[in-house]
């Protein structure tokens, strides 16, 4: 292992040994941001595909308890679904995690805030606002802890 001299502000004096942490303060800050060894990624990948596959079944286990005088509102979780399964959201996650070695909670993250970034460019307010429907409803529910 490599050592890396990190430079600062002091908020105490000495020398600390130890692992350091990303701390996020936009949106999932209880995200671990771990770097894995490249034989780890086929089971980070895995773990990334078995979120998705749960958050799936989550989904449609809610849209059957809709009752029936409210089934036009499930078209709203199936919009959630199909947020789900864009292959740009899954597709950029497993990219991160192949070539950055980024774990799966962190590759997710980064992958909705590549997309918060191109819904932040639309000029209709309503639409834009949709991708908060994907950080957390849909990707919420699908960043491993």
């Amino acid at each position: 292992m490599a050592d890396k001299i990190l430079t600062g502000i002091a908020v105490a004096t000495g020398i600390a040994i130890g692992k350091a942490f990303f701390v996020n303060r936009n949106h999932q800050a209880h995200l671990s941001r771990q770097i894995i060894a490249a034989s780890l990624v086929p089971e980070e990948i895995e773990v990334l595909h078995n979120a998705f596959s749960t958050v799936e079944g989550e989904l449609a286990a809610i849209r059957k308890q809709v009752p029936d005088e409210l089934k036009s509102h499930a078209l709203l979780i199936d919009t959630h679904l199909m947020m789900l399964k864009d292959p740009k959201l899954s597709g950029a996650a497993e990219e991160y995690i192949r070539t950055l070695g980024l774990n799966a909670a962190w590759a997710l993250e980064k992958a909705v805030s590549d997309q918060e970034a191109a819904f932040g460019a639309i000029a209709d307010p309503y639409i834009r606002e949709r991708m908060q429907d994907v950080r957390v409803s849909v990707t919420g529910r699908a960043i491993p802890s």
